[in-house]
């Protein structure tokens, strides 16, 4: 019998209730098959209320991810923000899906949201390891992820990822640091 003990980080995680905008086994997206797997096409907001405006449209915003509106909420206090996951963490329901019938060109398939897909852990680790980067200024941002420090978009990632550690901190609270503490220890970031 394999056990898997809880760490520190697990602990913590467990205090944060997740919202999806609607049931994992009721969240399917149509995707096509390309030689590097599956990919999907806009619209993406199938998954919930994805803002796909503010979207920088991006190769993998554009192709290799779907978007949800996700809700987290912790010790009475909530954070809503838009969440985007790679083909990697649905899985195919039905290879020929006939809602599609006449797609001639490629076939299409529908993928469904694994259930352990978004896990307090992961989606808090997923949080938290960017919130080490809010601290960062323009310049080391850039430096430390291959942005071009002329690029405006460069700058709207910049100023989101400070928003977002905004936000954690204050949803958070007094246990931020703990949560930091905990990651660091567990050696995950």
């Amino acid at each position: 019998m394999n056990t898997v003990e809880n760490t520190r980080f697990d602990e913590l995680c467990a205090a944060v209730k997740i919202t999806l905008p609607r049931p994992a086994e009721k969240m399917t997206v149509p995707a096509y098959r390309s030689r590097r797997g599956f990919y999907f096409e806009y619209p993406k907001n199938i998954m919930g209320d994805v803002d796909l405006s503010a979207v920088e449209r991006d190769e993998w915003h554009g192709r290799d991810a779907a978007g949800m509106r996700l809700k987290i909420e912790y010790k009475g206090r909530k954070y809503a923000f838009d969440y985007w996951m790679g083909s990697e963490h649905f899985h195919c329901i039905n290879p020929t899906n006939p809602r599609y019938e006449g797609a001639t060109y490629r076939e299409v398939y529908a993928l469904r949201l694994n259930n352990d897909a978004i896990t307090p852990g992961s989606l808090m680790w997923s949080l938290l390891v960017d919130h080490y980067s809010a601290d960062y200024s323009f310049e080391e941002f850039c430096d430390e992820f291959g942005y071009d420090m002329d690029s405006r978009r460069a700058e709207r990632t910049h100023r989101a990822v400070q928003e977002q550690a905004r936000q954690m901190r204050r949803l958070l609270g007094e246990d931020l640091q703990a949560f930091l503490d905990a990651l660091q220890e567990q050696d995950r970031y």
